[in-house]
């Protein structure tokens, strides 16, 4: 069990498997969200960490914990961070996959935050930045989630056509069921406009939360 910051960097989280009997461990982080120490709750160092600006270990002592740099999960079988959306390299100071969102952070979509690692961090593998990569995967959901639901949309206009086939030899009933069938999937495609802005708007009070501030154009 983990917990987080708003700014991605983990807080604490609990050895074992059991959360009524493991034992806590409180992170202490710098400005990347970088693991910089362990606690216990008397206060007790477990470990210390120092990182290269890629996030290689430069120096470790004590206990191992499960978020080092910029507050990414470790996966030590493989050497590599892991995010939600993909796998960081610091061996090789690159993701090992595509950006998700494409080129927001410039046109290397393998590189790690435009190569300023000392002032910029991306725990989420999508842009640097916690504020800015929220709110751009928020409104990656909101459009990938309206854009879904008028392809299921479309399919359904295309099936509501079909079934008028059945009286075409009645014209002015089969006429009668495309405008309706057409009538219905304008007023839907409307209702979906709506809600996608309306979740848009949600993205963006997220994000003045966050920052203070509007987002950008």
């Amino acid at each position: 069990m983990m917990m987080v910051e708003n700014t991605g960097a983990p807080l604490a989280d609990l050895a074992g498997t059991n959360p009524s009997t493991g034992t806590a461990r409180y992170y202490f982080g710098d400005n990347l969200g970088s693991t910089r120490r362990l606690r216990n709750a008397s206060k007790t160092s477990l470990g210390q960490y120092e990182y290269q600006p890629y996030g290689e270990m430069y120096a470790e002592s004590g206990a191992t914990p499960k978020y080092k740099f910029a507050g990414m999960y470790y996966a030590s079988d493989l050497g590599t961070y892991y995010t939600l959306n993909r796998f960081y390299n610091p061996t090789l100071a690159r993701w090992t996959t595509r950006d998700p969102l494409g080129m927001v952070d410039g046109a290397n979509v393998y590189g790690y935050v435009r190569q300023a690692p000392i002032r910029n961090s991306d725990f989420l593998g999508l842009k640097m930045g916690y504020c800015e990569a929220l709110y751009t995967a928020c409104i990656f959901d909101c459009n990938v989630a309206a854009n879904t639901a008028r392809v299921t949309l479309a399919m359904l206009l295309i099936d509501c056509i079909g079934a008028c086939h059945a009286i075409i030899e009645v014209p002015i009933l089969y006429a009668c069921c495309l405008v309706t069938c057409w009538d219905v999937y304008n007023k839907a495609v409307g209702g979906i406009e709506k809600v996608r802005s309306a979740c848009e708007s949600g993205c963006a009070w997220l994000y003045k939360i966050c920052t203070g501030n509007s987002p950008g154009p």
